[in-house]
């Protein structure tokens, strides 16, 4: 399986980016809500994570991952600010040790992975549905048109 590609949001102040590519994680740093925006519009995207800055940032962030990508979201909480954190996947306070949010992401990859590969299979079975359904739609006109061929 290939690495996890994770997007890291917001200041990494607990060395996140370093525990996760020492894990093995291909791990992209976006540093600006335009950036985070091209980043998460990648199909390639298992997770991202949003190290809580300013809440209206981190609000924005969220926002913005919702509307480009289905890639889980996970929040690192630096703050007791009001969020509304219904947005978030995970959340996390900046004192929980890397090995139980680490375990948790490759979690939460590993059932993003497995929706988005069901996802792809519902797709190729649909198209392959709907190509016979064509198929059959054009038969039915054909015969239609000409009832006697159905004879021969």
């Amino acid at each position: 399986m290939a690495a996890a590609t994770v997007v890291h949001f917001g200041w990494d102040d607990c060395h996140r980016v370093q525990t996760l590519q020492a894990a093995g994680y291909e791990v992209r740093e976006s540093v600006s809500l335009d950036k985070l925006k091209l980043d998460v519009e990648r199909d390639d995207v298992d997770a991202v994570i949003v190290s809580e800055a300013e809440p209206d940032s981190t609000e924005r962030a969220a926002v913005l991952v919702r509307q480009h990508s289905g890639a889980p979201l996970i929040l690192f909480r630096r703050s007791i600010a009001a969020l509304n954190i219904s947005r978030f996947d995970r959340v996390y306070s900046s004192f929980i040790a890397p090995p139980f949010w680490l375990f948790e992401t490759a979690v939460v990859v590993m059932q993003s992975r497995s929706l988005r590969a069901e996802s792809k299979r519902l797709r190729r079975e649909t198209e392959a549905l709907r190509a016979k359904s064509r198929l059959q739609r054009a038969r039915a006109n054909a015969l239609r048109r000409n009832p006697l061929a159905s004879d021969r």
